[in-house]
């Protein structure tokens, strides 16, 4: 192990503890910090990602917190991380996560590309699909389009200059917090899941364009899974397995043979996180440079006249990028033009805003439309204890007539209150 392998060893948060990103604009971090250190949470940053922090103190679990309520905060392993942090991808660009469910790395590639880049997260399970439309409407992931198609025979020419392939995979890096999986998935057992991880990577590698950079991962150790997948690879495709640099913050070992040279072993008890594998498959045997970011379409947002004729709220729709927000039978939904020609001809699902048959309602979770305060009815709250009992499902006093108020944590924006005569509620949906 090297010096700085020791040094990150040694590090205060090396410690297995809870990891977790703030899930808000880059501008909105200290005051979500400032929401956490209210109610009692104290943490730090990690060094491999903007976004990411390390919990020190935990008065209750991080999930029952008002910023996690509001969509502020995923928790999320560190080592869960580190693959769409490998991709590289840059603001403005277009990614895709090819097997996304539930979503915690689209959230990380979607924090990497920004509000004018893409990432588009395909799932081809009903129940899993659900469940990644519900987390990135929760976290607001507005530059995220989802689609539906099975991972190994998703459609399209070579096109995608990065690509994420988290596999399904025997999880024996888990085994820490979930010890069944070294029974589930032996030596024995695992036959299916080396032929599906095969059959994702032909697609994934047809799907790569010229120069683009496709990073392969799974939360296993096996060796099979890993090092003898990306060697098959590389042989079977013409591509090249490149160095990946050493992320501050982790402990790494050897690679198990020189197939897979230049890939990362994660060693989770080492790092506090999951052990985990990171390769980079690509053309050549350097990482080519990224092409020039661009976006499609127009600088702003275009709202159908139908939607702004039944909102009757003030909203901001600049907090939105570019795209358009239309009405798709009784839903409200975006589409960013960053997805218009990279998604051309797929079938594909932009962001729920709100719904409804006659009048309009904004989804509670909309805290990108929130105007700044006093634009329009505006609930500010300066104390916790104001916000759980929302959460809680109690009413406070409404900031004016209805049908809807912007409601903040000082001023950050957290979404919408519904206003009933001269009580308010927090409807979470």
């Amino acid at each position: 192990m090297t010096a700085a392998g020791h040094a990150q060893q040694d590090s205060a948060c090396t410690a297995r503890r809870r990891r977790f990103r703030l899930t808000c604009l880059p501008h909105e971090r200290p005051a979500v910090e400032a929401l956490l250190a209210a109610e009692g949470y104290a943490f730090e940053a990690e060094p491999y990602l903007a976004s990411a922090r390390c919990l020190r103190t935990e008065p209750k679990p991080l999930g029952a917190s008002a910023a996690a309520a509001f969509g502020l905060v995923y928790i999320l392993d560190k080592s869960s991380m580190l693959p769409p942090v490998c991709l590289g991808a840059r603001p403005g660009e277009a990614a895709l996560d090819l097997c996304a469910s539930p979503g915690s790395k689209t959230g990380v590639l979607a924090e990497m590309v920004g509000d004018n880049g893409l990432v588009a997260a395909n799932e081809p399970k009903r129940k899993r699909y659900q469940t990644l439309r519900q987390n990135l409407q929760q976290l607001n992931l507005v530059q995220a389009a989802t689609t539906g198609y099975p991972a190994e025979d998703y459609p399209g020419p070579g096109r995608w200059t990065r690509i994420l392939l988290d596999v399904p995979c025997s999880g024996w890096g888990t085994a820490d917090k979930n010890p069944k999986v070294m029974s589930l998935w032996t030596e024995q057992t695992i036959k299916p899941l080396l032929s599906l991880q095969r059959r994702l990577l032909t697609r994934a590698a047809a799907l790569l364009a010229p120069g683009g950079r496709l990073i392969y991962s799974t939360c296993t150790t096996n060796v099979q899974e890993n090092e003898d997948q990306v060697g098959w690879a590389a042989a079977k495709f013409g591509l090249h397995v490149r160095s990946l640099p050493a992320a501050p913050g982790f402990v790494f070992d050897p690679v198990e043979n020189q197939k897979a040279k230049g890939a990362l072993r994660v060693n989770g008890p080492a790092s506090g996180g999951q052990s985990f594998f990171v390769a980079e498959l690509g053309q050549g045997g350097e990482s080519c440079p990224p092409p020039e970011a661009s976006v499609s379409g127009s600088k702003h947002v275009r709202v159908a006249p139908d939607v702004l004729s039944r909102l009757k709220v003030e909203v901001n729709w600049q907090g939105l990028p570019p795209g358009r927000a239309e009405m798709e039978g009784e839903r409200l939904v975006f589409r960013p033009d960053s997805g218009l020609d990279t998604l051309d001809g797929l079938s594909w699902q932009g962001t729920v805003l709100g719904q409804g048959r006659t009048g309009l309602r904004l989804s509670s979770r909309a805290r990108r439309l929130v105007p700044e305060i006093g634009a329009g009815p505006s609930l500010v709250l300066d104390r916790v204890d104001e916000l759980h009992r929302l959460l809680q499902g109690q009413s406070l006093p409404a900031p004016g007539p209805g049908p809807m108020a912007g409601l903040y944590w000082m001023d950050l924006p957290l979404g919408w209150v519904t206003v009933k005569g001269r009580r308010c509620m927090w409807t979470g949906r």
